[in-house]
């Protein structure tokens, strides 16, 4: 189970088509973590993270996953959220 209240979210304009919502609205989100002191990963999984998902992991060891496919905030939030579950699974 991933702890979400751990993670650090951020939020900022989007890229690409979407009309006025892309000039105005925070709808892009940011998930991020660092792997090192995720208490609730196994060495296992932070390993495998690490090995398999380097292009994530930025130089002070933060794992990164974006969403800005959906037009309002929650749903991006929602789609990273499902994304970083999927890595973690895939890792386990």
């Amino acid at each position: 189970k991933i702890p979400f209240e751990k993670l650090t979210y951020s939020f900022s304009r989007s890229s690409g088509p979407g009309g006025q919502n892309v000039d105005k609205l925070n709808t892009k989100v940011e998930i991020r973590f660092n792997v090192e002191e995720s208490d609730w990963l196994s060495s296992k999984i932070k390993n495998k993270l690490k090995e398999t998902y380097s292009n994530r992991i930025n130089k002070i060891g933060e794992f990164i996953v974006t969403s800005q496919e959906y037009r309002t905030q929650s749903e991006n939030r929602e789609e990273a959220e499902n994304k970083l579950i999927e890595i973690i699974s895939e890792c386990s």
